[in-house]
């Protein structure tokens, strides 16, 4: 309450601070100049997966790209914090391995399944 008078304004500075953490992770990611080519390349790879068998394009593509496209992105950002609790990294042969048998489950079955 000293600092930032109110719940609002608390709030208010924590949106602040992350955005402030983020952005800079985001721009490292994601350039302006290649963000155009990630809106054409995430729905129409998705298609293209879709096309092959190996994916469902879902009822809203552009939703089902975007959310997957987050996915990778996070591992991205996350890379280190998650090769310090894993000891793996997510990126690597090992890490690919047993990330993506946790990632293909729960798109398989869904987060609650395997319980």
């Amino acid at each position: 309450m000293r600092h930032y008078g109110t719940k609002d304004g608390l709030r208010d500075a924590v949106q602040d601070h992350v955005a402030r953490v983020f952005e800079p992770m985001l721009d490292q990611v994601v350039r302006p100049a290649e963000a155009e080519a990630l809106d054409q390349g995430a729905v129409p790879a998705l298609a293209g997966m879709a096309a092959a068998g190996s994916a469902s394009a879902g009822e809203d593509p552009a939703v089902r790209a975007a959310f997957l496209l987050v996915n990778d992105v996070a591992v991205l950002i996350l890379r280190d914090r998650i090769r310090e609790v894993l000891g793996t990294d997510p990126l690597s042969a090992a890490g690919m391995r047993r990330w993506g048998g946790e990632v293909l489950a729960v798109y398989r079955d869904g987060i609650g399944a395997g319980h």
